[in-house]
């Protein structure tokens, strides 16, 4: 289980904790599963447990016995895995946690935060950094690559003209399978495509020309194993895709299921650091189609069977072709 432990400051001055939030927040996204519960220090039982719980985070307790209060973080550090370390103005003991099971071999993952840090100084930059993604004027290259993962906190629009989300529960499977296969031999980089973009002014977003199939299948896939609200935030999909949306969900969450908690935090890590896709902003939505049907085209006729290693993965698309 994961277990979380914080600078007594997050108790002591709870106003901190409304504070600094974004940030606890970006970091509890970045390594709670979707479904994963919280174990807790017995002194964070006030402000922070109940704003973990407000949140939809499933903290728990872990009654102290008769040991001192370090040695009872110490006996939970040797018994959880992965740690989670909030620090507050570099405080000591966190660092002695944190050595304590780095020895141990436990995974340790580190928030430092600074108290006498101006809300000004937070505004303009490293929280402004921590959430560019959310920011709808950012500006994407004409041609670029990112994580999947990444790409998906982009401000990306499914436009009107675009079919329902359509994918079977086979194409699901496959995927899943073909990135487990990948995950198994440590792929290095697997590349699930080219999406094809189309800037619209008007809303500030890039309409997903061609790839809105693969984005909200991986959408799916995240949203069962990481708890993050910055995925495809803002975009509404039709709803003719409920149907769909929803028997793959149960899809992946039966795949996901047959891994143990140690795997399924693994394979989640592979996925948001060895999973690339590639984006072409097209100039204006002539280019765009222009640029989709020369793909599909390109993509036609090949009848070899796909190597991870060497192709996007690709499945066809059903009903009218205008996302992939």
């Amino acid at each position: 289980m994961i277990f979380l432990l914080a600078s007594r400051k997050l108790y002591d001055k709870p106003e901190l904790i409304e504070r600094f939030w974004p940030r606890i927040e970006a970091f509890l996204q970045e390594h709670v599963g979707y479904n994963e519960s919280i174990l807790m220090g017995n002194y964070l039982t006030g402000p922070l447990r109940e704003r973990l719980q407000s949140e939809g985070y499933m903290p728990k307790i872990q009654p102290q016995a008769r040991h001192s209060l370090a040695n009872h973080n110490k006996k939970l550090i040797r018994e959880n895995d992965p740690i989670l370390l909030i620090r507050v103005d570099s405080s000591s003991g966190m660092g002695e946690f944190a050595a304590y099971a780095k020895e141990r071999g436990k995974s340790v993952y580190m928030l430092e935060l600074d108290s006498d840090e101006s809300a000004e100084s937070m505004d303009d930059g490293n929280l402004k950094r921590e959430n560019h993604a959310m920011n709808k004027n950012e500006k994407l290259d004409r041609v670029g690559e990112f994580f999947i993962h990444e790409f998906l906190q982009k401000p990306l629009f499914i436009p009107e003209y675009q079919r329902p989300y359509a994918w079977s529960g086979e194409q699901v499977e496959a995927l899943l399978d073909d990135l487990y296969e990948a995950f198994e031999k440590e792929q290095k980089k697997y590349l699930v495509g080219n999406m094809i973009l189309h800037k619209n002014d008007k809303e500030e977003k890039y309409n997903i020309v061609d790839g809105q199939q693969r984005c909200v299948t991986f959408y799916l896939i995240f949203r069962a194993l990481v708890k993050n609200k910055g995925l495809l935030n803002g975009v509404e999909l039709s709803v003719l895709s409920a149907k769909a949306l929803n028997e793959n969900r149960k899809h992946i969450e039966n795949f996901l299921s047959k891994l143990g908690e140690m795997e399924k935090r693994s394979f989640r890590e592979y996925l948001k650091k060895n999973v690339v896709v590639t984006y072409t902003v097209a100039g204006t939505l002539d280019e765009a189609f222009f640029l989709f049907r020369f793909a599909k085209h390109a993509g036609k006729g090949t009848g070899q069977k796909r190597s991870a290693q060497s192709a996007p993965f690709s499945l066809p698309a059903r009903g009218r072709p205008l996302a992939a």
